[in-house]
C-alpha cells in the first residue's frame, strides 16, 4: 500500500489533478457523442407527430445531431491536447 509521501514522491500534486482533469473530459467523450443523435431523435419525432411531419426531417435532424457531436469531440480532444502540453 503506498502511503501519502510515497504518492507525493511518484508525481507531483499538479500533475495528479492534470490527469484526473485528462480521464474526465475523456470518459466524457462517450456521451457527448451519443446525446447529439437522442435529443435530435426525439426533437424529430416530437415534430413528426405534433405537426405530421415527414420521417425525413427526423434522419435528417439524426444526422445533423451526430454531426454536432462530432464537433464538440473535436472541441474536447483539442482541449485534452492543449492541458496535455501546458507544464
Amino acid at each position: 500500500m503506498l502511503t501519502r509521501n510515497r504518492v507525493f514522491l511518484l508525481a507531483d500534486k499538479k500533475q495528479i489533478y492534470k490527469l484526473i482533469k485528462l480521464a474526465g473530459l475523456v470518459t466524457f467523450i462517450p456521451f457527448v457523442l451519443v446525446s447529439g443523435p437522442i435529443a435530435a431523435f426525439v426533437l424529430g419525432s416530437f415534430l413528426q407527430k405534433k405537426f405530421f411531419f415527414s420521417e425525413y426531417y427526423t434522419y435528417a435532424l439524426v444526422v445533423l445531431g451526430f454531426a454536432i457531436s462530432i464537433i464538440e469531440v473535436i472541441k474536447i480532444l483539442r482541449k485534452t491536447v492543449k492541458i496535455e502540453k501546458d507544464k
